[in-house]
């Protein structure tokens, strides 16, 4: 006897021949709408793992092509970071182009310390990302999540304090970067998926059980 599927439930049917009718064994036949929900939960399930693993460690699965993306990523983010917190202008006006503005005392003395503590927190997360590279290197996905993040809100903070073009003499160069850098953080997230895949076939998501 057949039952109705409902909500994306197996069929129940019994064999008609063979061992599954000697032994009494129920098969279950799945619609191809009803894997669609285990096969995503079990993606799912995996990005998980592989972006939040139980243990920290140096065992990375990713392959190679992610570390020397991370690599080159880190490159922009201690230039970025080593500037702001260091030079005497922190970069805003002869990187970033920002117009000196006038008054006394001088209120580009304040933009200036403000924009070195903004380098001062970046060199502590390249500190992080440093320490993940030579010693946790199976939280590399962790940390391309929070590059990605960052541009999200960078783009956030962007629209909400906008600077208009007569706050500077060409646009700043890290609204070109943006983009790039979001993109190329979702580009290492899919190698490090297929290649933790290729890797252990076995482990295409983790066990819903």
């Amino acid at each position: 006897m057949v039952r109705s599927i409902r909500y994306g439930c197996p069929v129940p049917q019994k064999h008609s021949r063979g061992f599954g009718q000697e032994q009494g064994i129920v098969s279950f036949s799945y619609p191809r709408a009803a894997l669609a929900i285990p096969v995503g939960l079990k993606v799912f399930m995996s990005l998980k793992e592989i972006i939040f693993p139980r243990l920290a460690s140096n065992d990375f699965h990713g392959g190679r092509i992610p570390i020397y993306g991370f690599c080159l990523m880190l490159l922009p983010i201690t230039f970025r970071g080593l500037v702001h917190m260091l030079k005497a202008d922190s970069g805003v006006n002869s990187i970033a182009s920002i117009h000196l503005f006038a008054g006394d005392p001088d209120p580009n003395r304040v933009i200036h310390m403000f924009s070195s503590v903004g380098g001062l927190y970046q060199t502590i997360i390249l500190l992080i990302y440093l320490v993940v590279l030579f010693r946790y290197r199976n939280l590399i996905p962790l940390m391309f999540v929070l590059m990605l993040v960052e541009v999200g809100f960078r783009i956030v903070v962007a629209t909400i304090h906008p600077l208009t073009e007569e706050f500077y003499v060409r646009t700043p160069p890290g609204k070109y970067g943006n983009l790039p850098f979001g993109l190329l953080s979702v580009t290492m997230l899919y190698f490090t998926y297929r290649n933790c895949q290729r890797t252990s076939p076995r482990e295409v998501g983790h066990e819903l059980s």
